[in-house]
């Protein structure tokens, strides 16, 4: 690749030291891999093999609790996480509602009883791209043994953006790893707005029009082949919005917005993109843009170069 670059410069970008066209490809291949999302799988190898993931939009790098989509093992339900980075070791926790994880900058606490129950596992500097093994990996409560391998990917991803641009704007996200094409309830991470947590969301397509719904963990929400329901009171809230949508990736105005409950105005509008992992054959635009600007400077050095030796 730099072979070829450096073949088809212009004159007067040649002249330039070589390193100068690899700073440059560097903040090409930044840019490009800027946009790919991050998947954490976690897996235990043991007799009762099991695996979750978690998809980032960029890597895992502050201590403390992190946002995840409910998920169950072995008849428990995990709500909540939270990672400490210290001395090159990663401790990941994962618990139900019921236990209490700690996490600060130099330390890691994990305490459950039954019925509840809490996993903590140790890697040793898991925050790049590979396979982690853990050193240390332990289950309290009822929980079923921890995870014990790591698995950390870039990959591409579908980012759900909905907002208000009411009074009082706001607006939240979140990332599937293929479009939403289902009927039905699909698990979200809690988010809070209007001072509501919002636990739940539901999806239904019916003759070109999709029916979003969330609500928090009192609200009734229904979502079938062909409809979609809200029911909520006070202190609960939910909210309803219709979209006609024509394409796979754009921004699309709601045609209907209804909230209930304590819920505030409704999301009004929805921004869909796909969070694509670079190519190797084509780079995207924006690094074309960066390139070209980034050898058109080196060609103004190299000319001032040639100048200076020629005087």
């Amino acid at each position: 690749m730099i072979i070829l670059l450096w073949r088809i410069l212009a004159p007067g970008v040649r002249c330039v030291h070589p390193k100068s066209v690899l700073v440059i490809m560097g903040l090409v291949l930044s840019a490009a891999l800027a946009h790919a999302a991050t998947l954490y799988t976690f897996a235990n190898t043991g007799p009762t093999p099991y695996s979750f993931s978690v998809l980032e939009l960029n890597p895992l790098n502050t201590s403390g609790a992190f946002a995840i989509a409910p998920f169950q093992e072995d008849g428990l339900t995990f709500t909540q996480a939270t990672l400490t980075q210290a001395g090159g070791t990663d401790c990941f926790q994962f618990g139900t509602a019921g236990a209490t994880l700690t996490a600060t900058a130099s330390s890691c606490g994990l305490d459950a009883l039954a019925p509840d129950g809490g996993w903590q596992s140790l890697f040793f500097g898991a925050t790049g791209i590979g396979t982690f093994t853990a050193f240390n990996a332990a289950s309290s409560g009822s929980a079923p043994a921890a995870p014990n391998q790591l698995t950390i990917q870039t990959v591409s991803a579908v980012q759900y953006t909905f907002s208000s641009d009411g009074p009082t704007p706001y607006s939240f996200s979140f990332l599937e790893l293929t479009p939403l094409n289902t009927s039905g309830a699909f698990a979200i991470a809690p988010f809070q707005e209007g001072g509501l947590t919002f636990t739940q969301a539901t999806l239904t397509q019916a003759g070109g029009t999709d029916c979003f719904q969330f609500g928090t963990a009192g609200a009734t929400l229904t979502a079938t082949a062909s409809s979609c329901g809200l029911d909520a009171f006070s202190p609960d809230g939910g909210w309803q919005s219709l979209f006609l949508q024509s394409a796979p990736t754009g921004t699309f105005a709601a045609f209907n917005a209804a909230s209930d409950g304590s819920a505030p105005a409704a999301p009004d509008q929805l921004t869909i993109g796909d969070l694509d992992l670079p190519s190797s054959d084509t780079p995207e635009p924006a690094s074309l843009v960066l390139l070209a600007s980034g050898l058109a400077f080196l060609a103004v050095l190299g000319k001032g170069h040639r100048a200076q030796r020629a005087q």
